[in-house]
């Protein structure tokens, strides 16, 4: 039966790399992987409607779609290792983050979303993700990601943590990671061993 580990954790701290090395090396070892990315990234369901001039009504609508879409996540093999670039954790934060509501963290059923082995969360510094940032600009990538403020982003990583809390209280599957200091190499050898 394929296997599930999710990535989470705020843009910029590490997730995407920490993947695509462990899939590399997993591979290396002889194992099946997949990855795969959560519904966030089909952000063009309300015909590119930019999030901030949505109404309350239409951010939960929203965001309501995107759990429904993230819930079946696309396993193609069986005996398979999952590697999944965020998940449900994702879409209720970015609910909390731009939606007035609150139902999404109080009321959720996570048991309808598919079992998962272990959340790895990624926890970093305001001045880490400064640095990755300016790193991708000098490299020309323009993936049109924006740094918060300091004060934004430990609003953001509170909203975060007490989403990880709900997940922990219900699954108790989370493994925090501070990525603050680590490079992605050293992340990914931190976690084989949870994987194997």
């Amino acid at each position: 039966m394929s296997r599930i580990f999710v990535f989470e954790g705020l843009d910029l701290s590490g997730k995407s790399k920490a993947i695509e090395i462990l899939d590399y090396k997993l591979r290396e070892l002889n194992y099946n992987v997949g990855t795969n990315k959560g519904a966030l990234c089909t952000n063009d369901i309300l015909k590119g409607q930019i999030e901030n001039s949505m109404s309350r009504f239409e951010k939960d609508l929203y965001y309501t779609y995107l759990l429904t879409q993230d819930k079946w996540l696309p396993i193609k093999k069986e005996n398979q290792i999952i590697l999944q670039d965020r998940y449900y954790p994702s879409v209720m934060f970015y609910g909390l983050l731009y939606s007035s509501s609150k139902s999404l963290i109080n009321r959720l059923p996570l048991y309808t979303f598919r079992e998962v082995e272990n959340f790895f969360y990624f926890r970093c510094s305001f001045e880490e993700r400064l640095r990755r940032y300016n790193k991708r600009e000098l490299n020309g990538n323009d993936d049109s990601l924006s740094l918060q403020t300091k004060d934004e982003h430990k609003r953001r990583m509170e909203l975060f943590d007490q989403i990880m809390q709900k997940v922990q209280l219900e699954f108790e599957n989370v493994i925090s990671i501070d990525t603050t200091k680590k490079k992605p190499e050293e992340l990914a050898s931190d976690i084989i061993p949870y994987i194997i």
